[in-house]
């Protein structure tokens, strides 16, 4: 199996062959644009321009499918192929990480040659979303996919040509050595282990607030329903029940006025809760709106409404349902929310608001169809970032600094968000860590605050000063000087040799041939290594390179070299490479 680094690519690749009996040896024009049409109602955007003969083009299309399903199986491959359609066997460099399974990309690869061969537009979706399932499960074998929130995060970060690489779970690096990142989705390694445990621990969360002279509503925990009656009457009005931890709005039973139904709300939240501790609060007037804070700055701020309908005069509430649901069927299938639930709930949460099902609202009013805002339901937004007062917006970060939370999302309640916090009681109802930014894997970052969120996000994150130096014994001699230079400046840079690798600290720790990828890999991930300086040999004229970039190279030839022809080419081979600084 081949695995590097090639010319004018940013992953790590793969090179996966092909047999020649599964590839059409032509492809009519009315065939393709077929194709490219399903494929594109599939994904729902564009696909890069194919380009090549006839076998090329079929390779690319398919190469190009296989980033996809990778993608939506939670892989973040975004590199082009690379065709090779020459050779005994076609085949093509696709995008991999460090620790995949290769035996995902020929999965990937297959499916991707089924679903152009099908005859319908709607096998060739059956195909593709088989084919998402699958790999996602073969790649859990050696490798945890990411969540919905990171790829576009990622898909943004190589955009920039910036590299990345996967740690574990839902962590990855951004950058390279000292110049590199850590993200959780959304939040990063400038977020405190002591904030993540107070946005999961609502109950410590609501004291610090209290003692911090944060507004927050009282709170009252409790592990057992037999509080209800102690806690009907120090709340009093219409009560709110959650789980102690939890996420997503799951949970949260509101409107509470009975002790029967606090009881039943307190059991419920405390079975749903990893804690097995309820919280009890009153229920605030107004709306809930979510604050973004990044970097002590608010990002961007919007009204967060539960899954509902916008009247429009002339139709009932079920009529509206059906119209919203009409429109999400008429989306890419991988691109919708969950439809706009008719349930006994929605029903329900209709009545409570003096509507019925068949009854027909004024226009422009907003019809709930669930009591509470849930992630997990879906639900609407309207940006109010512009119109925040800015001591609410100073409270929000006041809260995110409080909990040493470097990337928040505030939930700040308030009937009114223009009018500040102290003059019409709005509030903190909590801070989490790692908000949900994005909700969907096709989602792609187009805006302006989302693109300005993720260079704070990933700010500091790029490239590795690596100083090639093409040769034998006077390349070693040249390399081993220069690491010395930049020691004595005070920078932590590491020697490549062919012998060995070694730190600041001069100790030497020997190395092979064919480790020499994974070596030079680890180095990419190790956060104190500033700088490399990199013996380079006859493998650097290669194809495939076990490194990223070169930022400088240097020819060392000598009078003992038997091959400096052979270096130049070398040299000229590491050219290509010289990064681009982020």
């Amino acid at each position: 199996m081949y695995l590097g680094y090639l010319a004018q690519r940013t992953q790590l690749m793969v090179h996966v062959t092909f047999n020649h009996s599964l590839i059409p040896e032509t492809i009519s024009d009315d065939r393709e644009e077929k194709v490219s049409q399903w494929l594109i109602s599939w994904w729902g955007d564009e696909l890069p321009t194919l380009d090549g003969d006839e076998e090329a083009k079929v390779i690319h299309v398919v190469g190009v499918l296989h980033n996809l399903i990778c993608q939506d199986a939670r892989l973040p491959l975004f590199d082009l192929p690379v065709v090779d359609a020459g050779g005994e066997k076609p085949g093509c460099w696709v995008p991999s990480l460090m620790g995949l399974d290769h035996r995902v990309h020929s999965m990937a690869l297959q499916f991707a040659l089924s679903a152009i061969a099908q005859p319908t537009e709607s096998a060739c979706h059956a195909v593709l979303a088989g084919a998402v399932q699958k790999v996602h499960k073969k790649a859990g074998n050696s490798i945890l996919g990411l969540s919905d929130g990171s790829i576009p995060i990622l898909a943004e970060a190589h955009a920039r040509g910036l590299h990345f690489y996967h740690q574990a779970d839902d962590i990855v690096q951004v950058g390279q050595g000292a110049n590199s990142r850590l993200i959780h989705v959304s939040a990063s390694d400038a977020d405190s282990a002591a904030g993540m445990l107070l946005s999961e621990n609502k109950a410590m969360m609501a004291a610090v607030f209290k003692k911090a002279g944060i507004p927050s509503p009282d709170t009252i925990p409790t592990q057992s329903p037999d509080i209800a009656p102690v806690a009907l009457k120090r709340l009093q009005g219409p009560l709110i029940v959650k789980p102690e931890r939890g996420a997503r709005g799951q949970g949260v039973v509101t409107g509470i006025t009975s002790e029967a139904l606090l009881r039943r709300a307190i059991s419920s939240a405390i079975q749903s809760s990893p804690a097995k501790i309820a919280l009890i609060q009153r229920q605030m007037k107004g709306d809930c709106h979510r604050v973004l804070v990044l970097n002590g700055e608010v990002m961007w701020a919007s009204t967060r409404y539960p899954k509902s309908v916008v009247a429009d005069g002339s139709s009932t509430v079920a009529q509206l349902i059906e119209t919203a649901n009409d429109a999400l069927r008429d989306m890419p299938a991988r691109k919708r929310f969950r439809p706009f639930p008719a349930d006994d709930l929605a029903v329900a949460t209709v009545k409570k608001q003096g509507f019925a099902m068949d009854a027909v609202p004024p226009e422009g009013q907003r019809v709930l169809l669930r009591p509470v805002t849930s992630v997990a339901d879906g639900g609407d937004a309207k940006t109010i970032t512009e119109t925040l007062h800015p001591a609410n917006a100073a409270i929000c970060i006041e809260a995110a600094k409080i909990c040493r939370l470097n990337t928040a999302g505030i939930d700040f309640f308030s009937e009114d968000p223009t009018v500040p916090w102290f003059e019409n009681g709005g509030c903190i109802l909590e801070v989490n860590y790692k908000p949900q930014v994005f909700n969907r894997l096709s989602d792609r970052i187009t805006s302006d605050p989302h693109k300005r969120f993720v260079t704070q996000l990933i700010s500091g994150a790029g490239h590795m000063p690596i100083h090639a130096f093409v040769g034998a014994s006077l390349a070693k001699e040249r390399a081993t000087q220069r690491h010395r230079e930049l020691v004595a400046e005070g920078v932590n840079a590491w020697l490549y040799l062919d012998e060995g690798i070694s730190g600041p600290e001069g100790f030497v720790r020997p190395t092979k041939d064919e480790n020499r990828l994974k070596d030079l890999h680890s180095l990419m991930h190790n956060p104190r290594v500033e700088a490399l300086c990199l013996q380079v040999g006859v493998w650097g004229a290669e194809r495939i390179l076990p490194i990223t970039h070169v930022t400088t190279v240097e020819t060392c030839n000598d009078e003992d070299d038997p091959a400096p022809d052979s270096w130049a080419q070398v040299a000229d081979r590491l050219q290509f490479s010289s990064a681009p600084q982020a």
